[in-house]
């Protein structure tokens, strides 16, 4: 259900400060120009639609390279951007910069922990892999994530391992008694990972190990060092590596960043996970995200698509 109340919002740079709304015959000079942006920060605003859900897309009133000229000004601004973008029902935001802020911002790990089970059934299906037969490993960083992916996979899956140095005794016994599944658990990737179908790598840390994993092994990179993902590809043809993804809502093409600033402001459920981490919310989640037939277009890594090449050069590499 969406509340209409909250909006996403998408920040960039201006590229051309005439457009600015400064409605005076002094804006054609500078030093009046810049003054009125320093004392009133004219921002662009103008009304957006991703999916069913309504944003705001956000051009400040600096070009990026004044911006790297005064931060202190265009930390000032920003600030006060966000201040109003709050009052005006936005919750969450992207920006084209880095910068400190308090507002929710998507993360992609997230959106692809629910979407894990679809995400391995269309990777298995590319390189022809049968589902029940597969061995997973997931080298798990003590998030949320790893009750999530294990939750959303365990039904459909004869073996499962789990790298870790954190205590998931409670859902290791909840699986087993639900459905009998032995999670077996390991202090060290390296063992496990030589004999695993696909890799489910959570942790930020450089993934070091990468002569250790299986040829034809799918890796999927769920951290946010895609340094281990460059490694992989110039070291592991006969590994297929995933990183991230686009997806087909409402008709259209989205990549996750946009997916989720839409889904935020769609979903109660969502907004409840993301504020309070609420595993409670993990089935109604992943039943509303099959319910709005969210479905994956294309696999990406290094922000580029697989493609059937890719696929070729993987499955003519496996020794």
């Amino acid at each position: 259900m969406i509340n209409e109340n909250v909006k996403f919002a998408k920040i960039d740079f201006v590229i051309d400060k005439n457009l600015l709304p400064i409605k005076f015959k002094l804006s054609k000079i500078d030093s009046f120009k810049n003054w009125y942006i320093s004392k009133f920060n004219p921002f662009i605003q103008n009304e957006i639609t991703l999916g069913k859900s309504t944003g705001l897309d956000i051009k400040l009133a600096l070009t990026h390279d004044e911006m790297i000229n005064d931060p202190t000004l265009f930390q000032d601004l920003f600030s006060r951007t966000l201040e109003t973008l709050k009052n005006d029902g936005v919750e969450i935001i992207t920006s084209s910069f880095p910068c400190s802020h308090n507002m929710y911002t998507p993360n992609p790990v997230s959106i692809m922990s629910f979407l894990i089970f679809p995400i391995l059934e269309n990777s298995i299906s590319k390189v022809g892999k049968i589902f029940k037969n597969i061995e997973i490993a997931i080298i798990d960083d003590g998030s949320v994530h790893t009750n999530i992916i294990i939750e959303n996979i365990y039904n459909h899956i004869n073996y499962l391992s789990l790298v870790t140095s954190f205590d998931h005794s409670s859902l290791i016994e909840k699986v087993y008694n639900d459905n009998g599944l032995n999670i077996t658990t390991f202090k060290n990737d390296s063992s496990i990972i030589s004999s695993a179908d696909i890799v489910i790598y959570l942790k930020n840390d450089f993934f070091e190990p990468v002569h250790s994993l299986k040829s034809g092994a799918i890796f999927i990179d769920l951290s946010m060092n895609k340094n281990s993902t460059y490694n992989l590809c110039l070291k592991r043809m006969d590994v297929l590596t995933i990183d991230n993804l686009n997806l087909n809502y409402y008709g259209n093409i989205y990549n996750l960043l946009d997916f989720e600033l839409a889904y935020y402001v769609k979903s109660n459920y969502y907004r409840n996970f993301k504020k309070y981490n609420r595993l409670s919310s993990n089935s109604k989640i992943k039943n509303e995200l099959l319910y709005n037939d969210v479905r994956i277009h294309s696999f990406f890594r290094l922000n580029k698509p697989l493609s059937h090449s890719h696929y070729l050069d993987y499955k003519n590499s496996i020794k």
